[in-house]
C-alpha cells in the first residue's frame, strides 16, 4: 500500500498523471474506506441510528467481501491511525491526480469551471464506486451503457439463485439483510403485537425439522370437503362437484379461479368504489401455454402437476393421464382470455354495466348473484350488503367470460367435472407445496430452474423473510423506518420533487405539438399529483399496527397454519370496502419496497424508503448531479407516466376522462410511434429477439421525460446556487457527463437467457436499451460527451421526442 502510494506520488511529480492513474488512486481509496469506514457508505442523515450488521452488509455489495468486517469504533479516543494517516496521502494523492485531470479536460469535450474536487472520505469512496463500475476501454458514444457499467458487469456475475442480476437486485438483497436482522433480533418486551406476529411466522418458516416432521399432512387435512382434490382421493363424487361452490370454497383463501371478482376504484368516477370482474391468472403466464416456444417451460409446469400428485398419493398408473387432462383445460383457458396487447388500451377494459346486464349478456350460465353475495356476506364483516341486479359492475375481459360461460360453465359442456376440479385444486395445491417439507422444495426447485436457469436454491432465511416482508410490510415498515430512515431524507427528497415537477411543467410550455389549452389542463395535472415519500404515517400508529393484525392467529410452530390463516386474513379485504369512502390521499406501500410507483387513479407518485438508497439517492454529503441523475430521474419518470400512452388519459382527479383535444391527441399518436417504432429495432441479444416498442411504449415514454425533466432541474437548481459544484476525484469527468453516468449506474443489469426472456416479455425495456434508447435522444446528453450526430449516442434528426 506505502509503496503504491509513493509510486503515485512520483509519477504526479514527474508530470505523468493520467486518467488510468486517477482511477488507481480512487480505488485504493475506495479499497481504504470500505475497509475502514463501512459505515461511510450509508446514505443520508441517519447514520447514528444505523446497526454495524448494516455496515457489514453495506460494505458486501461494494466490496464483495461479505465475511469481512474490520470496522472502526469511532467512539474510542486517540490520535489517527495507521490507516487514517494512509487514507490521508491518498487524499492528497487524488486531490493532484484531479488537478492534472481538470487540465486534461480543458483541452477535450466539456471543459469544467475551475471549481476544484470534493475530497471527502464520502467524495473518495463514491468515485471509487463509479470507477469500478466503469469499462473506460469502451467509447461513450458507441455504447454508454457498457462505458458506464462494464466493469460493473465484469465484477458482478449472476449469483447461482437468480436468473438476472442488476442493481435493483443489489439494493432489493441489501434490504433483506436489514429484514432479516429485524426478524432474528430479540424480542423486547415492549415489542409490539404486530412485529411479534411477523416475527412467528417467520420462525415458524425457518423451523425446517417441525416442517418436515409434519410431512403431507397438514396438506392433506386442507384438501377436504369442496376442497377434495380428485387425482388422490377416490372418494369424489363427480355428480355432486358444484363448480361455483369450489370457487367461493377457493376464494376463502384468496385465490380467484376461473373468474376474478374484486372491488377496485370506478376509472371514470374516481370517488366511488365498483365492482370488477376479470379474467384471472394463471399457473404460468399465457404465453407458455399457446406459443410451441415455449414447450419445455410448459412440460416442466407438467412434470411438477405429476411430481406433486404423486408425492401427495396419487395413483401412479392413471396420475399422467389426469394431470395431463388439466394441463389441456388450462391451455384452453389461456387461449379464450384476451391477450395483454389488447389490453393495453384502458376503454377496452371500462365496460360498465349492472350485474343484471352481465348475467343476461355476458356469461348467463354463471350464478352472479348467488357468486357475488356469497362474497360480499363472507367479507363485509358481517355488515349487511345486499347485491342485486342493479349493482354496477366493470367487465373486463368480455370475451373471455362469454367464452368460459359458454365452454365451462354450461352443462353442455365437454370438460368433465373431474378435470374442472381438478385444475381448480391443483391451483392452490401448487401455492401450498411451498409450504411443505424438502421433497416439495426440491421438485419446486428443479422446476424454477427450467424457468429461471438457477443453479441453486436460496438461503432458507431470504425465501422466510421475504415471505414475511411481502405479507407483513407494514409492521416491518415501522421497524424499518424507525432504524433505518431519516426524516431528513424525506424532506430532501420532497424538494427534488418539486424542482422535477416544476421543470416537467416548463417542458409542456414549449412543447409544440400540444395545443395551448391542452397545455394549461395538463400543467395542472401536473400541479395536482399527490407525492408520497418514505412512509405513510399511519405505519408509525403501534395501535392502528395492532388493530390491522388482530384478528390474524400466528404460531411459532406452525408454518402451513401461518400461511392459510394468513390468505383467510387477508381474503377479506375488498369486498369489505365496496361501500366505503375513497380517502385519495391515502398509501400503503411498505416503506422496505425497492421500487416507485405512479398511480393513475389518485395521480399519485410514490417513492419508498427502500428506494432511496444509493446510488438513486446519495444523499447530501457528495454532490448533487448524482442523485438528480438518479432518484431525480425517477421522480421525472413517475411524473411523466402521468402523461405517457395510458396515464394522459386519466384528469388530475385520477379519472378516465378524453381531457385532450383531438389535435393533441393526434400528435401525441405520432410522437409516440416514433418511440414504438425507436424501440422496435432494439436487438435483444440474450433474449435472441427484438424487442417490443409497443408493450414497453409506457415505460420508454417515462424514461426519456424524466430524464429531461431530471436535467433540466438539476440545471436550474446549480442557476440558483450560483456556481457549478465540485467534481469528484479521480473519473475526469464534468458535472453534467457524472449526471448521465450515474443515471447508467441504475440500469445496471444482465441476465441468464431465461432471464432475459422473462425481461423481454415485460414492459419495460431491459437496463440498456433504457439508457441508450433515452439518452441517444437528448441532445444535453450528446453535448456533455460530445457525441457526433450518427453516433449510437446522438440520433441526431431521428432523436425521438414526446415531452
Amino acid at each position: 500500500m506505502h509503496r503504491v502510494i509513493v509510486r503515485l506520488l512520483s509519477d504526479n511529480a514527474a508530470g505523468k498523471t493520467d486518467r488510468s492513474l486517477c482511477k488507481q488512486a480512487a480505488l485504493i481509496v475506495n479499497k481504504e474506506i470500505h475497509t475502514s469506514f463501512p459505515h461511510r457508505l450509508i446514505v443520508g442523515q441517519d447514520r447514528s441510528r444505523r446497526k454495524m450488521s448494516l455496515q457489514i452488509h453495506e460494505k458486501k455489495y461494494l466490496n464483495g467481501d461479505p465475511e469481512h468486517n474490520d470496522g472502526v469504533d469511532f467512539k474510542k479516543g486517540g490520535g489517527l491511525s495507521t490507516r487514517e494517516v494512509i487514507l490521508i496521502l491518498v487524499l492528497i494523492v487524488v486531490t493532484v491526480a484531479g488537478v492534472a485531470a481538470i487540465i486534461v479536460l480543458a483541452t477535450q469535450k466539456s471543459s469544467p469551471e475551475e471549481v476544484g474536487f470534493c475530497n471527502t472520505r464520502e467524495c473518495a469512496s463514491t468515485a471509487g464506486f463509479l470507477i469500478d463500475n466503469m469499462d473506460p476501454d469502451v467509447d461513450p458514444c458507441d455504447n454508454f451503457f457498457e462505458f458506464a457499467v462494464g466493469g460493473w458487469k465484469k465484477n458482478n456475475p449472476i449469483p447461482d439463485t437468480s436468473s438476472s442480476w442488476s442493481m435493483y437486485s443489489v439494493l432489493r438483497e441489501r434490504v433483506q439483510y436489514i429484514v432479516r436482522d429485524i426478524l432474528e433480533e430479540p424480542t423486547a418486551d415492549d415489542e409490539i403485537e404486530a412485529v411479534k406476529k411477523a416475527k412467528d411466522v417467520y420462525q415458524s418458516c425457518m423451523d425446517l425439522d417441525t416442517i418436515e416432521q409434519r410431512g403431507t399432512q397438514p396438506l392433506l387435512d386442507f384438501l377436504q370437503g369442496p376442497l377434495k382434490w380428485p387425482v388422490i382421493d377416490n372418494t369424489f363424487d363427480e355428480s355432486k362437484f358444484d363448480i361455483l361452490a369450489t370457487m367461493l370454497a377457493l376464494r376463502a383463501y384468496n385465490n380467484d379461479l376461473l373468474i376474478e371478482a374484486s372491488v377496485s376504484v370506478d376509472s371514470k368516477n374516481s370517488s366511488l368504489r365498483i365492482i370488477t370482474v376479470d379474467q384471472p391468472s394463471l399457473g404460468l403466464g399465457r404465453d407458455y401455454f399457446i406459443d410451441e416456444g415455449y414447450s419445455t417451460q410448459k412440460q416442466a409446469y407438467f412434470e411438477l402437476m405429476v411430481k406433486a400428485a404423486t408425492a401427495l398419493g396419487a395413483d401412479v398408473n392413471t396420475v399422467r393421464e389426469e394431470m395431463n387432462k388439466t394441463l389441456e383445460l388450462e391451455t384452453f383457458l389461456a387461449e379464450i382470455m384476451v391477450p395483454s396487447e389488447d389490453r393495453r388500451e384502458s376503454e377496452n377494459l371500462y365496460n360498465k354495466m349492472t350485474v343484471g346486464e352481465m348475467q343476461a349478456n355476458i356469461a348467463p350460465e354463471v350464478d352472479w348473484l348467488l357468486y357475488l353475495n356469497t362474497l360480499s356476506d363472507a367479507y363485509l364483516f358481517n355488515e349487511t350488503t345486499v347485491i342485486d341486479e342493479s349493482e354496477p359492475v366493470i367487465v373486463q375481459a368480455p370475451p373471455y367470460l362469454m367464452n368460459l360461460s359458454r365452454e365451462v360453465f354450461s352443462p353442455d359442456t365437454t370438460w368433465d367435472n373431474k378435470t374442472i376440479a381438478n385444475y381448480m385444486v391443483w391451483r392452490i395445491v401448487r401455492n401450498r407445496i411451498n409450504n411443505l417439507g424438502k421433497e416439495f422444495r426440491d421438485m419446486v426447485f428443479e422446476y424454477n430452474r427450467v424457468l429461471s436457469g438457477a443453479d441453486q436454491v436460496n438461503p432458507r432465511w431470504k425465501t422466510c423473510s421475504s415471505y414475511v416482508e411481502g405479507n407483513f410490510g407494514a409492521p416491518l415498515g415501522y421497524k424499518y423506518v424507525n432504524s433505518y430512515f431519516s426524516a431528513d431524507k424525506k424532506t430532501q427528497v420532497i424538494g427534488m420533487i418539486e424542482r422535477v415537477r416544476d421543470a416537467f411543467k416548463k417542458q409542456i410550455d414549449e412543447l409544440e405539438w400540444m395545443a395551448e389549452p391542452d397545455k394549461i389542463v395538463a400543467k395542472d395535472k401536473a400541479d395536482a399529483i399527490d407525492p408520497k415519500v418514505g412512509y405513510p404515517e399511519w405505519m408509525l400508529n403501534t395501535t392502528e399496527l395492532n388493530n390491522d393484525f388482530e384478528a390474524l392467529n400466528t404460531s411459532a410452530d406452525d408454518y402451513f397454519g401461518n400461511v392459510v390463516r394468513y390468505l383467510q386474513y387477508t381474503a377479506q379485504s375488498g369486498f369489505a370496502y365496496l361501500r366505503a369512502p375513497i380517502n385519495q390521499s391515502s398509501w400503503s406501500t411498505a416503506p422496505t419496497t425497492v421500487n416507485a410507483f405512479y398511480l393513475r387513479s389518485k395521480n399519485q407518485i410514490r417513492f419508498p424508503a427502500g428506494e432511496l438508497q444509493f446510488p438513486f439517492y446519495w444523499g447530501t454529503d457528495v454532490p448533487m448531479y448524482l442523485s438528480y441523475g438518479a432518484i431525480g430521474v425517477v421522480i421525472g419518470h413517475e411524473i411523466t407516466h402521468g402523461f405517457d400512452d395510458q396515464g394522459r388519459k386519466y384528469d388530475k382527479d385520477g379519472n378516465l376522462n378524453q381531457w385532450w383535444s383531438n389535435s393533441s391527441i393526434e400528435n401525441f399518436i405520432n410522437k409516440r410511434q416514433c418511440i414504438i417504432d425507436q424501440y422496435d429495432n432494439y436487438y435483444f441479444a440474450e433474449a435472441g429477439k427484438n424487442l417490443s416498442g409497443y408493450r414497453t411504449q409506457g415505460e420508454n415514454i417515462a424514461d426519456n421525460g424524466g430524464m429531461k425533466a431530471a436535467f433540466r432541474a438539476y440545471r436550474e437548481w446549480v442557476a440558483e446556487r450560483g456556481s457549478e459544484e465540485q467534481l469528484l476525484p479521480g473519473i475526469g469527468l464534468t458535472q453534467n457527463q457524472m449526471f448521465f453516468l450515474n443515471y447508467a449506474n441504475l440500469r445496471c443489469s444482465q441476465y441468464r437467457p431465461q432471464g432475459a426472456e422473462r425481461a423481454w416479455q415485460g414492459v419495460h425495456s431491459p437496463g440498456q436499451f433504457r439508457v441508450i434508447g433515452s439518452m441517444s435522444n437528448f441532445e444535453e446528453f450528446a453535448k456533455a460527451y460530445n457525441c457526433p450526430v450518427g453516433t449510437t449516442m446522438n440520433r441526431g434528426d431521428q432523436r425521438c421526442s414526446v415531452w
